[in-house]
């Protein structure tokens, strides 16, 4: 009985990135622009979703990456200017960050990405863990894309932390298209600033909650700090907003809102 695999349960199915005893080094493009894209790899098993590991190797302090795949020669991209941590304004400070990515990959897709940083030529590493269930339980999704914009490798909206109940200030004035998750990034705005508090998202012209209270404990160095994924639907067209709420900062930070798609 020891031997009977468990209905439902995850397993590792492919490890991808690897490149002898490290992971795949991808090169970003001139300062604010993507570089080429580079081969990661190609899945062995349809994935529901991976492990997305990543680490500056250069100097660059803010990144943004790419990933799309190729099935039966149509590439797709199905993640979308994803900004990745990579220590505060240091190159001695270059922790590693990893995220889960909900999105399906079927088996056999070739799988490439890329890079953008706000350092020309940046270097930095990749590597992919994908996901299956033996019951095929997640249903999962097909793309992760941004919401918000971008500005010089940086998510373009701020937010600034204050007391009470503070206003909301628009993130997004029009979704494109319907979204059936969402994920959050808070960025420090490249300053070591402290934050303690709770970050609100609202949703239509009366900022009605759409998420409430996301606890952030985040320390100045830490370039980016982002909860899983939520799951909420977001109708095409709807307007939406944030507030920072704090009792001790007046932190200012980047916002960077991702739509998870069907």
């Amino acid at each position: 009985m020891s031997n009977w695999a468990i209905s439902g349960a995850p397993r590792v199915d492919d490890v991808l990135g690897i490149s002898g005893d490290d992971s795949v080094l991808l090169t970003a493009g001139a300062t604010g622009t993507k570089g080429s894209w580079t081969n990661i790899g190609t899945t062995t098993y349809a994935w529901e979703g991976f492990w997305l590991n990543f680490a500056d190797n250069g100097s660059g302090q803010n990144n943004i990456v790419d990933i799309s795949i190729n099935v039966a020669g149509t590439d797709y991209i199905i993640v979308d200017n994803y900004q990745m941590d990579d220590g505060y304004n240091s190159a001695s400070t270059v922790p590693s960050d990893l995220v889960w990515i909900p999105v399906r990959v079927p088996a056999g897709a070739v799988i490439n990405a890329r890079t953008q940083s706000d350092v020309g030529n940046n270097v930095s590493r990749l590597q992919l863990r994908g996901i299956s269930r033996s019951a095929g339980a997640n249903v999962g999704y097909s793309r992760l894309e941004m919401i918000t914009t971008l500005s010089s490798s940086l998510p373009s909206s701020t937010l600034t932390a204050a007391s009470g109940s503070p206003a909301y200030t628009q993130l997004v004035a029009s979704t494109a298209k319907r979204y059936a998750g969402l994920i959050v990034i808070l960025h420090n705005n490249n300053a070591n600033v402290n934050l303690a508090g709770y970050l609100d998202i609202g949703i239509g012209a009366s900022d009605k909650l759409l998420i409430g209270s996301i606890l952030w404990r985040q320390a100045g160095y830490n370039i980016k700090y982002s909860p899983p994924a939520f799951m909420v639907d977001i109708p095409a067209g709807s307007r939406l907003s944030g507030r920072l709420r704090s009792a001790s900062s007046t932190a200012t930070r980047r916002v960077g809102l991702y739509g998870l798609v069907l």
